[in-house]
């Protein structure tokens, strides 16, 4: 079979691919991976975009290790071909998984490796992508002066283009970050501002997240019922569409809300509930939380055995996540990203300058990444 009619076999199964997609995602998985092996046969430049498709759909189905692989061999073929572009969209999405899988330092890795190129090339819609990463990464790195810089440039690239939806987001994760501060005011307003434009956008996905931040803003300002209100409306939202993920982070709100209460047996049943969660779909930042808050709530209640089995299980989880030599780490990415980039400014660039944006399901994963910041 020769290259041109390999691709006409490819083309048709894409096609089945786009019809089974609303229907059976199950069988559009059989034809994209049957499509791919034809492509990959006959080194046809359709296995990239193939790769990235079978990628997508081990994430949506939580596989995130075979969705590595798959975005591995696009990574490969970047550097095979001196594709700049090809390397950064896969550096990316690789990226994408380690931060939910909570390995921050790969991730971050993986992020600058991208910015170098990002920030040299014309796709300013990839370059948006990875400064929203690098703001989340640092977010959960703790590092909130770096968090800012990147949510800043967001902002600015938002505003120049008028996309009210997407400052929703990075007003709502800015607000996050001032609140953690310390600095609720801030963060009120902010969070405020949030409020505005998903109402008027209706997004129901920010809405309901903000509507937690809001929630648990209240509660650390001393308003239980205020606070508790918000975070149930957040919830019910997140339940109607099966936001596992944003269930899980509420249910350790109302887990902490009602422990700052002592309104502890309350407490202990929304730490449990978020610790089955988190096990069951594979979320450490949950089941740490989870952890941490249920050690806390059984020491409250003088069951110092039982808090003792869980603060150890929240330790096991903690050290999986971040170990003591990660700031060392962190520090020393950063420097070489800095360097190189100096060295590399005015001899770094991209060999397509036409390249299309990413694909709109990359898109809805990094907004989703936002909204568990």
């Amino acid at each position: 079979m020769g290259l041109a009619q390999s691709n006409r076999q490819v083309d048709s199964l894409m096609e089945l691919m786009k019809a089974a997609r609303k229907t059976n995602p199950d069988k559009e998985m059989g034809y994209a991976y049957d499509a791919l092996q034809i492509a990959k046969q006959k080194n046809s430049d359709k296995a990239i975009e193939l790769n990235y498709l079978v990628g997508m759909f081990y994430i949506q189905k939580g596989n995130y290790d075979s969705a590595l692989n798959y975005f591995g061999e696009n990574l490969k073929a970047g550097i095979k071909t001196s594709n700049q572009t090809f390397i950064a969209k896969a550096s990316i999405n690789m990226a994408n998984i380690y931060v939910t899988q909570g390995k921050y330092n790969s991730a971050l890795d993986r992020y600058l490796a991208a910015l170098q190129i990002t920030e040299a090339g014309s796709d300013k819609d990839l370059l948006y992508v990875n400064y929203l990463c690098l703001g989340i990464t640092y977010y959960y790195l703790k590092n909130y002066s770096k968090s800012l810089e990147y949510y800043e440039k967001c902002l600015a690239m938002e505003k120049e283009k008028g996309e009210s939806a997407k400052m929703a987001y990075t007003y709502n994760a800015m607000g996050i970050i001032y609140k953690e501060s310390g600095n609720y005011d801030k963060a009120l307003d902010l969070l405020n501002r949030t409020q505005k434009l998903a109402l008027q956008s209706g997004d129901s996905a920010i809405l309901s997240h903000n509507l937690g931040n809001l929630g648990e803003l209240y509660g650390l300002k001393g308003d239980f019922d205020k606070g508790n209100e918000l975070l149930k409306n957040g919830l019910a939202i997140q339940k109607q569409f099966h936001d596992d993920k944003g269930i899980g982070e509420s249910l350790v709100n109302l887990g902490k809300l009602s422990l700052k209460f002592h309104k502890t047996n309350e407490a202990i049943a929304y730490y449990k509930e978020a610790l089955e969660l988190a096990e069951r779909i594979g979320i450490n930042d949950i089941k740490k939380d989870a952890n941490k808050g249920l050690a806390d709530a059984y020491a409250e209640l003088k069951d110092f055995k039982t808090a003792m089995e869980y603060e150890k299980a929240f330790a096991l989880v903690k050290d999986s996540l971040f170990n003591a030599t990660s700031s060392m780490q962190i520090a020393d990415m950063q420097t070489r990203y800095e360097t190189e980039k100096k060295e590399q400014e005015n001899t770094l660039l991209l060999k397509d300058n036409s390249i299309k944006s990413l694909e709109i399901g990359q898109q809805k994963n990094q907004r989703n990444m936002l909204l568990v910041v």
